[in-house]
């Protein structure tokens, strides 16, 4: 591509060239970071479009906060999708470990309950990308509801069809921009990683005699597994949100005025 990058106002916008990144954009206009340009006011509509902030297309028009009360209102919309986020994360948490509690007391014959417990994995994967993709709340939601549709379409009714479709869920993580650190968010929703917490019980299943396998041991497990994995992902969201409300009660920021925001973890 030869197209470079053109500034359309320093003071107001800027065009996207094929060499800009969001991060060097923000330090050439003194913005505390890619997210503070980001989550701008001025764009939201970008967010809309555009709900991966490294997917943005060369020539898209960035608006550029040009004083400090636009950069806290970018800095306050950042930190209210995190907060969304951690409200998904521990829904997505509870929901997935009453699954589990509930195959513990199941008395079907092995073979059921391990289709029920891969089924209830996969779940959890896709509830877990759609959750910490880079994208807001509606969207998560439209993102989960298609991928449970294509479940439907295709039961879920023996092991060897559940490992097969976590392995084509692991698509649904490629190139995915987490919104917090990629270690936590992949042990969490990645079934490709080699830290994945579901890992274990899946290659139990796919190399034993399924009718022989402790399927409670098997559970046990897992759901300690998921109880780490869930723990890592509400750390990280917390420390993004506290790195948040620290830059957003420091002087060159709550200067518009008593602004203070408390920390909500």
């Amino acid at each position: 591509m030869s197209k470079t990058s053109t500034e359309i106002s320093s003071e107001a916008s800027y065009c996207l060239g094929d060499t800009d990144s969001l991060g060097g954009i923000a330090e050439r206009f003194g913005l505390a970071g890619p997210y503070a340009l980001y989550f701008a006011p001025g764009n939201q509509g970008l967010r809309q479009r555009c709900p991966d902030p490294t997917r943005i297309p060369v020539g898209t028009v960035l608006h550029i906060p040009s004083d400090a009360e636009q950069q806290r209102a970018g800095l306050l919309a950042h930190l209210r999708h995190m907060e969304q986020v951690r409200e998904q994360v521990t829904r997505t948490r509870d929901r997935l470990l009453a699954r589990f509690e509930q195959l513990v007391g199941d008395s079907s014959p092995p073979r059921e309950r391990i289709v029920r417990m891969l089924a209830a994995l996969l779940e959890g994967v896709l509830q877990g990308i759609s959750v910490l993709k880079f994208s807001d709340s509606g969207m998560s939601a439209a993102n989960h509801a298609l991928a449970s549709a294509s479940l439907v379409q295709r039961p879920v009714d023996t092991p060897a069809i559940a490992i097969d479709t976590l392995s084509q869920c692991r698509l649904a993580a490629v190139g995915v921009f987490w919104v917090i650190d990629n270690p936590a968010a992949q042990a969490w929703c990645d079934a490709a990683a080699p830290t994945f917490w579901g890992k274990p019980a899946v290659s139990a299943v796919a190399s034993s005699d399924i009718d022989r396998l402790d399927v409670g041991l098997i559970l046990s497990g897992l759901t300690g597994q998921y109880q780490i994995a869930s723990g890592s992902v509400a750390r990280s969201v917390d420390m993004v949100i506290r790195d948040l409300v620290a830059e957003l009660n420091a002087p060159c920021v709550s200067e518009q005025g008593d602004q203070s925001i408390p920390s909500s973890s």
